[in-house]
C-alpha cells in the first residue's frame, strides 16, 4: 500500500470576484447547474489521480493540471458558480477562472487557480459554490480523503468574513447515490451517503485564522463522515463529490473614510490528500519468434501472461473486456486466444496461448500491449504494459543438397535431397518440380527428357522433413554431346503462391549427362544467306505434275543435307569398329500404299546413288579407337542427302473442286547403332535417331502487301511434324504509308519514300503477276515499282516465274517520287495487285494433318499505298497603307500565317524583318519572338509595323515586310503616307531688344514636317485694282413659296486697295429708280457705312471687303435707317436702274427688267468708274455667291491670289534648314534670322514660308503685314537690305558706352549722361517712341527711363544703345 499525498499552498495575487447581490440562502436551495457549465456527474472527464510513470498525484487538484491561456491551472473536475443575491436562476452566474479583481472594493466575485491551489474572493453581497467531482474507478482501498482550507486577508486588509460550509456525497459509477450502509458500518440502508458540516466549517474573517485540514473517511479525525465506522474498500469504483459553499457576505465600511474600501478574506483550497493502493500491470510473452508456411500453423505456440494488482475491475469483468489491447499483426497472422478469467476485485492473473497462422507470405513483427481505457471519462488512472518484440516469418525457403547431378548412361536414375521451411500448405498450393534446358545466357525452358519423381514430405508447419528427396531419371536417347547437355532442376516456374516467385527465389541443382548417342542435324543455306543448325525433321516442297515416275522429268524438291553425329559409341567387336545403319521407311496409314516408297530417296555422298526402297539399308563403320575421327564424327558429322520426288498430289479426292482434303505419305529416316539394343524396362535406351520427312505438293503463295503485321519468313530448312503449323513466310512489314513530300523543301529527304514487299511461294507452276493502278487522277505516276527475282540474283523482271523447284521469291521495291503538288489535293494513292491463275491454299496457318480440308483457288491480293504532297506557303495580310501625321506614329497589325511546312525540319524560329532599315526609314517593326512551326506544319503570328514619319524621313514611303521560314521566303509591300496639318509658321511678337534701328531679329515657331524655310522682307501690293467702289454682284428675283417678298440684293466691293476715310459716315449709297410703263418713277435708297467696305488685314494677308445690300428705304439720309423700308416688286410692269452713288456722282450702274437678273462683275485690272449706261458685256453669270438675298459677300479679288509680295526695297533669305541647330535661338525654341539695313521710320511686311519636297513642295506661307517698324534713328546704315542666317539675332547692349568724350551710363531706372552739357539729347525705345528730348545743362545729367533697351542720341555724337535695369 502506498500513501499518495500532495499538499501545497498558493498565495493568491489575483482572486475571483462576484457581482453585487442581496443575501441568499443555503446551497441546497440553489437552482440546478447550467447544463452548459456542468454536464453532470458522469459526463465530463474526471481528474487524473495516478500515472504509472509519476507514481503520484500530479500537481494541481483535482489531478493533473491543465493549460488555460498559457498558465497551469487546476485540472478537470473543478466547478464554480456565484450568486448575485438570492440563490435563484436569475441571480446565478459562472465567472471565468482566469478573471482578476479590479479594485479593493468589488461587487463581483473573482476566482483564480494555480497549479496546486485555488483561491476564491467573494464580492459585496455575493455568495459562491465550489464543487469537486472525483472518480475512484479501478482504484483499490481508497481512504482518508483530506482537504486543506486557508484564508488570505492580505495583511489585515480584509474587513469582513466569508463563512464556508462543506458537503460530501458518494455515488456509484452510474451516478446513483450510494446508501450509507454501503460505506459505513451500521450505516443506514435508507439514507444516502451524503454528509454536511454542522454550520460553517471554516471562517476567513479572523485576523489570526489558521489553516484547517478537513479529514474525510478517516478513522480518527473525520468530523464529517464519522469514519470510525468506515468500511475499508467501500470507496473503490465510486464517484465522490465535495462541495464548498459560502454564506452571504457583506463588506463592512471603514470608519475613517466612511466608504467600503476593503473586502472579505479569500478562501484558499490548497491541498488534497487521498490514500489508495498503488495499481500495477504486467504483460509477458514467452515465445518471441515464429515460422510457418502460408495457410499452416506454427509448430510452436507461446503463452501470453497478464498480471494486474490493485486494479479493481467491475464485477465479472475479464482482462479482455477491461483493457484496451494492441495485438501483434492485429491478431491476423500472429493469433492469440481471448482472456476469460474474471477479476476477484483486487488481483487478476490470467494467461492465453498465441501462435503463428500466416495468411500471406511476409515477415511480421509487433508487440502485445494493454492499457486501461483513456477514453473513459471516469478513469482517473493512466496504466499500461507491453511485451517485448515478437517476430514471425512465412517466407518460403528451399535448397538442394547437391549443386550438380551427373548421368553417364541412358535411363540412369539419380537422387537428390531437398531441404526447406515455410513451404505453403500443399493442399491449397501444391508444388512440383521440372527440368529446364538452357536456351540463352539467361533463359531456360522446360524440358521433358529428365523424369522427376517427388518424394518430399512436409511437417504441419511447412518444414521439409529430413530425408525428403527427388528421384531423377534420364530419358534422353538422342543426346547432343556438342551442346554440353545439362538441365536445371527447379521448382515449376508457374508455382507462384499469392504471387511469390518461388522459381526465382528457391535454390536449384544442375543435372548433366554424357552418354553414348546418335543425333541428326540439318545444315543448309537459307534464302537470306544465313546458315543454321537444327534438328533433323524436315518438310520438303515440290509440285506434282503427273509425269512418269523417277525419270528425272518430274518436279523434285531441293536436296537437303542431314548431318549424322555420334559420341561414346560402343564397338560391335574387339576391333573397335562401331557400325551404324541408315534406312528410309514409309510410315503406313490406311490411305497409303505400303509398297510405294518412291517419293523420298537418300544417299551418303553427293555423287552416290539414290536409295529409295524400304529394304535398302546403308551401313557406316566408325573406328572408335581413332580419337581424331571420333571427334570429327561428333563435331562435324557425316552427311546424308535427302530429296522429295512426288508421285502423287496427296489429295484424297484429286478431282474435287475448290475444297481439297490432304492425305500425303510420310517417311522416316532411321539411324541406329548395331549391337546396342533397347532394354525392356527402358524402351528408349537404345542408341539411335529418327528424322521425320514430310512432303508437301500443295501450292502456296503469300505476299505481305496488305498485312501490317509480321509474318514468318519461309526457310528451306523448316522442319515441322504432323500436327504442327505449316511453314509461313516471314518478311519485314510493308508499309502502306509512304510519308510526306514537301515541295521546294531544301535538303529534306523523305525517309519513307522507298519500301518493298515480298511475294513468296512454293510448289508453283504458273507465273505470278504484280501490277499497279493509280487511284488518284491528280497523281497518276506518283509511285513507281521494280520487281526483283530474289531466286535469280535479284534481277529485275516483269513477272515472277517459278524456278525448277516450283519456288517463287520476289522483292517488289516501291518508290514514292511525286515532287510537285497538284492543286489542293494532298494525297496520292496507288493500288498494287499480286495475282496468279494457279490454285493455291488460301490460308497462312494450315497444319500438316492428314485428312485436313482447305480451300484451293486462284490467288489475288491487293494493297493500297499512299503518300502526301505538301507545298509550304506563307501569307501576309493586310496590305493596307499606313497614314500618320509627321512627328507622330501609326501602327498596323500584320497577320502572318504559314501552312504545309515540314514540322521535322522547320525547327528554327520564323524570322520577320523589314527590307529597308537605314537611318532615313520611317518604318520600324515589332517582330514576334520564337514563333515556330507546330506539329501540324502550321504557324500563325502577328507583327506590328510602326510608321513614324519625320521631316527627315517623310519622302521614304515604301518598305517591305519579309518573312523567312524553312527554305521559303515571302514578302509584303507596305506604303506609308505622311500627313501634316494646316499649321503655319508662327512669328513671335517683337520684344525689347529685337529691333535696333535698321536691324531686327525675327523669331518664329516651326511647323511639323518643314524641311527648310524662306523668309521675305518687303511690302504687299494688290495685283488688280479698281478706281473706286463698284457693284460686284446683283441678284433680282421674284419671291419663292417660302418668302414674303421679292428679292433685290446688291454686293458692293472696294477694289481700290485703299482705305476709305472711316470718319465719312455716309459717303456712298445705292439709288434704285423704278420706272413703270407710263414712265413714272419711284426712287429707293440703300444705305451703308464706309467702314463696311474698307480694306482690312485678315489672317495676315491682303483682303478687300465686300458688303451685301438687301434692304431699301423711301428716303435718303445720313442715318442708314432713314425712312421706311420698302418692298421691291419685280414684274413686267417695272424696269429698274440701280445706281452706286458717291455723293451726287454716279460711279456704277446696273439695269434689269421684269425677268430679274443674277450677274457677277467681270474682273480686270484698272477697272474704271461707270458714269454712263449699263453695259451687259461687263457682267457674267458665273462666280456668283448670292442665294435668295443671302450668301457670302465675296469677290475673288479678296483672296491672296490678288496679292503679290514686292521685294523692291526688301530681301529674300537663303534656305533656312529646320535640322540645323545654328538656325535656332540659344534655347532651341525658335528659328531666327537677323534683318539688316532697313530704311528708317518704315513698316515692313514679312513672309515666312515652310517647304518640304514631299509634304508641301509649294510651301506654306505666313504673311505678317507691317510686322517690322523701324526707328527714325537708324545710324549710318548703308547698302541693300540683308537677311543674315545662322546667327542668333540679339541686339548688343552696353551698360557703359563711350561716345567720344561723352559717356552714356545705364543704371537702374535711369540713364546718366556725362560730358554733354549744352547739348540736345533724344532717348527713344526700339519702337521709336520718345522717352526724353531735351537740352541738358549739366555734365552729369540723370534722366529717368523705363527698363529695357533704349536708343540714346546725343547731339554731335554717335547714336548708341543702352539697357536700363
Amino acid at each position: 500500500m502506498r500513501n499518495f499525498t500532495k499538499t501545497k499552498v498558493l498565495t493568491l495575487s489575483a482572486m475571483l470576484v462576484l457581482g453585487s447581490a442581496s443575501v441568499f440562502g443555503q446551497v441546497e436551495n440553489a437552482p440546478a447547474w447550467d447544463a452548459a457549465k456542468y454536464a453532470g456527474l458522469t459526463a465530463a472527464q474526471k481528474p487524473i489521480l495516478y500515472e504509472a510513470e509519476g507514481n503520484d498525484v500530479l500537481p494541481g487538484f483535482p489531478g493533473k493540471a491543465v493549460n488555460v491561456d498559457g498558465k497551469k491551472v487546476w485540472g478537470n473536475g473543478v466547478y464554480f458558480r456565484a450568486f448575485n443575491g438570492t440563490a435563484t436562476t436569475a441571480n446565478v452566474y459562472y465567472p471565468n477562472i482566469t478573471e482578476k479583481p479590479t479594485n479593493n472594493y468589488t461587487t463581483t466575485t473573482v476566482w483564480q487557480s494555480g497549479t496546486d491551489s485555488l483561491g476564491i474572493f467573494l464580492g459585496d453581497s455575493q455568495s459562491g459554490e465550489l464543487m469537486f467531482d472525483l472518480s475512484t474507478k479501478y482504484m483499490t482501498n481508497v481512504r482518508e480523503l483530506k482537504v486543506k482550507l486557508s484564508a488570505e486577508n492580505f495583511g489585515l486588509a480584509a474587513t469582513s468574513s466569508a463563512d464556508w460550509h462543506i458537503k460530501i456525497a458518494v455515488f456509484d459509477l452510474e451516478g446513483n447515490p450510494v446508501k450509507r450502509s454501503e460505506i459505513l458500518k451500521n450505516g443506514s440502508a435508507s439514507a444516502n451517503a451524503e454528509f454536511k458540516s454542522d454550520g460553517a466549517i471554516f471562517k476567513t474573517g479572523a485576523a489570526d485564522v489558521e489553516d484547517k485540514v478537513i479529514n474525510l473517511f478517516d478513522v480518527v479525525t473525520d468530523p464529517i463522515t464519522d469514519a470510525r465506522m468506515f468500511i475499508e474498500g467501500s470507496l473503490d469504483n465510486k464517484l465522490i463529490q465535495v462541495t464548498l459553499w459560502s454564506d452571504f457576505v457583506a463588506i463592512k465600511d471603514v470608519e475613517e473614510t466612511g466608504s467600503k474600501s476593503h473586502f472579505a478574506p479569500a478562501l484558499v483550497v490548497s491541498g488534497f490528500q487521498m490514500n489508495f493502493d498503488e495499481p500495477t500491470l504486467a504483460l509477458t510473452a514467452d515465445v518471441t519468434s515464429f515460422e510457418a508456411g502460408l495457410g499452416l500453423k506454427s509448430c510452436t505456440s507461446g503463452t501470453l501472461a497478464l498480471s494486474a494488482e490493485n486494479v479493481k475491475l467491475p464485477a465479472k469483468t475479464t482482462a479482455e473486456d477491461a483493457f484496451v489491447w494492441t495485438n501483434v499483426t492485429n491478431n491476423n497472422d500472429v493469433v492469440r486466444a481471448e482472456f476469460e478469467k474474471e477479476s476477484d476485485g483486487v488481483k487478476l492473473e490470467d494467461e492465453v496461448t498465441y501462435d503463428f497462422q500466416p495468411k500471406s507470405i511476409a515477415t511480421f513483427s509487433g508487440k502485445y500491449a494493454a492499457k486501461l481505457p483513456e477514453t473513459d471519462v471516469l478513469n482517473p488512472i493512466r496504466l499500461s504494459a507491453e511485451t517485448g518484440l515478437i517476430s514471425a516469418n512465412s517466407v518460403p525457403e528451399l535448397a538442394f543438397a547437391k549443386d550438380h547431378i551427373f548421368f553417364n548412361e541412358n535411363c540412369q536414375t539419380q537422387e537428390v535431397e531437398v531441404v526447406g521451411k515455410n513451404i505453403p500448405d500443399q493442399k491449397t498450393y501444391p508444388m512440383d518440380f521440372l527440368a529446364y534446358e538452357k536456351m540463352t545466357s539467361d533463359q531456360w525452358t522446360s524440358y521433358g527428357k529428365v523424369k522427376i519423381t517427388d518424394g518430399i514430405k512436409y511437417s504441419s508447419c511447412g518444414v521439409i522433413e529430413e530425408g525428403s528427396k527427388l528421384t531423377l531419371a534420364l530419358r534422353e536417347w538422342t543426346n547432343d554431346i556438342t551442346r554440353e547437355e545439362a538441365w536445371k532442376i527447379a521448382v515449376n516456374a508457374d508455382y507462384k503462391p499469392l504471387g511469390f516467385d518461388a522459381y526465382g527465389k528457391f535454390g536449384w541443382t544442375l543435372a548433366a549427362a554424357r552418354v553414348g548417342a546418335l543425333w541428326l542435324t540439318y545444315e543448309g543455306e537459307n534464302f537470306d544467306g544465313t546458315v543454321g543448325r537444327y534438328t533433323a525433321d524436315n518438310v520438303f516442297f515440290a509440285p506434282y505434275n503427273k509425269k512418269d515416275a523417277l525419270d528425272n522429268s518430274r518436279y523434285a524438291s531441293r536436296v537437303k543435307k542431314l548431318v549424322l553425329h555420334g559420341s561414346e559409341l560402343k564397338p560391335t567387336g574387339n576391333d573397335g569398329i562401331a557400325k551404324v545403319r541408315v534406312t528410309l521407311q514409309n510410315i503406313a496409314n490406311a490411305n497409303q500404299n505400303d509398297t510405294d516408297n518412291q517419293e523420298f530417296r537418300f544417299k551418303l555422298s553427293e555423287d552416290g546413288a539414290w536409295v529409295n526402297n524400304n529394304t535398302d539399308t546403308l551401313e557406316i563403320s566408325i573406328n572408335t579407337l581413332d580419337d581424331a575421327k571420333m571427334k570429327q564424327f561428333r563435331e562435324e558429322g557425316l552427311p546424308i542427302y535427302v530429296q522429295f520426288v512426288p508421285n502423287k498430289d496427296g489429295f484424297l479426292d484429286p478431282e474435287k473442286a475448290n475444297v481439297k482434303e490432304w492425305n500425303p505419305d510420310t517417311y522416316e529416316l532411321q539411324v541406329w547403332a548395331v549391337g546396342v539394343e533397347s532394354e525392356s524396362n527402358c524402351p528408349l535406351c537404345g542408341v539411335g535417331v529418327v528424322a521425320g520427312l514430310y512432303g508437301d505438293t500443295r501450292a502456296n503463295l503469300w505476299s505481305n502487301i496488305n498485312n501490317l503485321n509480321l509474318i514468318d519468313e519461309m526457310h528451306n530448312s523448316y522442319r515441322p511434324s504432323f500436327g504442327t503449323n505449316l511453314p509461313n513466310l516471314v518478311y519485314p512489314e510493308f508499309q502502306k504509308y509512304f510519308g510526306k513530300v514537301y515541295q521546294d523543301e531544301c535538303d529534306y529527304v523523305n525517309p519513307l519514300a522507298v519500301d518493298s514487299f515480298y511475294v513468296a511461294g512454293y510448289n508453283l507452276e504458273k507465273v505470278v503477276n504484280v501490277t499497279r493502278k493509280a487511284n488518284v487522277s491528280a497523281y497518276p505516276n506518283a509511285f513507281t515499282y521494280v520487281i526483283k527475282d530474289m531466286l535469280n540474283g535479284g534481277a529485275a523482271v516483269d513477272k515472277l516465274t517459278p524456278n525448277q523447284y516450283g519456288e517463287v521469291l520476289g522483292l517488289v521495291v516501291v518508290t514514292f517520287n511525286q515532287a510537285t503538288k497538284n492543286g489542293a489535293m494532298h494525297r496520292a494513292e496507288d493500288l498494287f495487285t499480286v495475282k496468279s491463275n494457279e490454285n493455291v491454299m488460301t490460308w497462312t496457318d494450315g497444319e500438316l494433318n492428314p485428312l485436313e480440308q482447305f480451300n484451293y483457288m486462284h490467288y489475288v491480293n491487293e494493297g493500297g499505298v499512299y503518300g502526301f504532297i505538301y507545298k509550304p506557303e506563307i501569307t501576309i495580310t493586310p496590305a493596307t497603307d499606313i497614314t500618320a501625321n509627321v512627328d507622330s506614329k501609326a501602327d498596323v497589325k500584320v497577320v502572318i500565317e504559314g501552312k504545309e511546312f515540314n514540322p521535322l525540319t522547320a525547327t528554327e524560329a520564323i524570322k520577320v524583318s523589314l527590307g529597308t532599315v537605314n537611318y532615313d526609314n520611317p518604318f520600324t517593326l515589332t517582330a514576334p519572338a520564337n514563333v515556330k512551326v507546330d506539329v501540324n506544319g502550321s504557324f500563325t503570328t502577328t507583327a506590328t509595323v510602326h510608321y513614324a514619319p519625320t521631316a527627315a524621313t517623310a519622302c521614304a514611303k515604301e518598305n517591305v515586310v519579309i518573312v523567312e521560314a524553312n527554305c521559303l521566303t515571302n514578302d509584303l509591300a507596305i506604303a506609308g503616307e505622311p500627313t501634316v496639318g494646316d499649321e503655319l509658321p508662327v512669328l513671335q511678337p517683337m520684344v525689347h531688344g529685337d529691333i535696333d534701328g535698321a536691324t531686327a531679329v525675327l523669331k518664329w515657331e516651326g511647323i511639323p514636317g518643314a524641311d527648310y524655310y524662306v523668309v521675305q522682307v518687303g511690302h504687299l501690293a494688290p495685283k488688280n485694282t479698281s478706281k473706286n467702289v463698284f457693284m460686284s454682284e446683283v441678284l433680282a428675283k421674284s419671291k419663292g413659296s417660302n418668302q414674303n417678298s421679292d428679292i433685290l440684293s446688291v454686293e458692293l466691293f472696294n477694289g481700290t486697295g485703299k482705305v476709305i476715310n472711316p470718319k465719312m459716315i455716309v459717303n456712298y449709297y445705292l439709288k434704285v429708280v423704278r420706272t413703270d410703263k407710263a414712265g413714272d418713277e419711284e426712287v429707293y435708297y440703300g444705305h451703308f457705312k464706309n467702314t463696311t467696305i474698307n480694306t482690312f488685314n485678315l489672317q495676315g494677308g491682303w483682303t478687300n471687303s465686300a458688303v451685301i445690300i438687301s434692304e431699301f428705304r423711301d428716303k435718303k439720309g445720313t442715318d442708314e435707317n432713314a425712312g421706311n423700308l420698302v418692298n421691291i416688286t419685280i414684274s413686267d410692269q417695272y424696269r429698274y436702274n440701280v445706281y452706286l452713288m458717291e455723293g451726287e456722282n454716279q460711279i456704277d450702274v446696273f439695269t434689269f427688267g421684269e425677268a430679274g437678273a443674277h450677274l457677277a462683275r467681270k474682273a480686270y485690272n484698272g477697272m474704271p468708274e461707270n458714269q454712263g449706261e449699263f453695259n451687259i458685256t461687263d457682267w457674267e453669270t458665273i462666280n456668283t455667291s448670292l442665294v435668295d438675298g443671302n450668301g457670302n459677300a465675296s469677290y475673288w479679288w479678296e483672296g491672296p491670289e490678288n496679292v503679290e509680295f514686292n521685294l523692291v526695297d526688301g530681301a529674300e533669305s537663303v534656305k533656312i534648314h529646320a535640322g540645323n541647330e545654328a538656325n535656332y535661338t540659344k534655347d532651341g525654341k525658335y528659328l531666327t534670322v537677323n534683318v539688316k539695313n532697313m530704311k528708317p521710320n518704315s513698316l515692313y511686311d514679312v513672309t515666312v514660308t515652310a517647304y518640304h519636297p514631299c509634304l508641301f513642295a509649294d510651301g506654306k506661307t505666313l504673311l505678317a503685314q507691317e510686322f517690322i517698324p523701324t526707328s527714325q534713328f537708324v545710324g549710318d546704315n548703308v547698302g541693300e537690305i540683308e537677311i543674315e542666317v545662322g546667327k542668333e539675332g540679339t541686339v548688343t547692349a552696353n551698360d557703359e558706352i563711350n561716345a567720344s568724350a561723352v559717356k552714356v551710363v545705364a543704371g537702374e531706372g535711369q540713364i546718366t549722361i556725362v560730358g554733354a552739357a549744352g547739348k540736345r539729347v533724344a532717348i527713344n525705345n526700339l519702337l521709336g517712341q520718345t522717352i526724353a528730348n531735351t537740352v541738358i545743362t549739366s555734365d552729369d545729367a540723370v534722366i529717368k527711363a523705363p527698363a529695357g533697351i533704349v536708343v540714346v542720341a546725343v547731339e554731335g555724337e554717335t547714336t548708341v544703345k543702352a539697357i536700363v535695369k
